[in-house]
């Protein structure tokens, strides 16, 4: 059981990369991508370790571990993590956002 909460208190951790990533980009196309390359990341590293640990035998007792391991992750590293990396996430997406229009008006000229 121990394997699987591990699972998803990383799941957390990709959770994190790929939502700061989304921060970062702010396009609707990135995020929708980043949804959908996580739930594949999700899907494969679940079913990965269900093939290793009990012959791809799917038990919702596993995935509720999992769950459980990502909702750990939620409630306490990522509340951290957003609380002590917000700010400067939203300083460096200004900074990104404040580049593409200078750049945007250096083509123009």
């Amino acid at each position: 059981m121990l394997p699987f909460f591990v699972l998803g208190f990383a799941w957390g951790a990709v959770y994190d990369v790929f939502t700061a990533a989304g921060k970062i980009l702010h396009f609707k196309a990135f995020v929708f991508i980043f949804d959908v390359l996580m739930t594949v990341i999700f899907a494969l590293s679940f079913f990965s370790l269900l093939i290793g640990y009990n012959g791809g035998q799917i038990r919702v007792l596993f995935l509720a571990v999992a769950a459980a391991g990502f909702a750990l992750y939620l409630c306490s590293v990522h509340r951290v993590l957003v609380h002590t990396f917000g700010r400067l996430l939203n300083k460096f997406h200004r900074f990104v956002k404040k580049s593409a229009k200078s750049l945007k008006n250096s083509k123009k000229s």
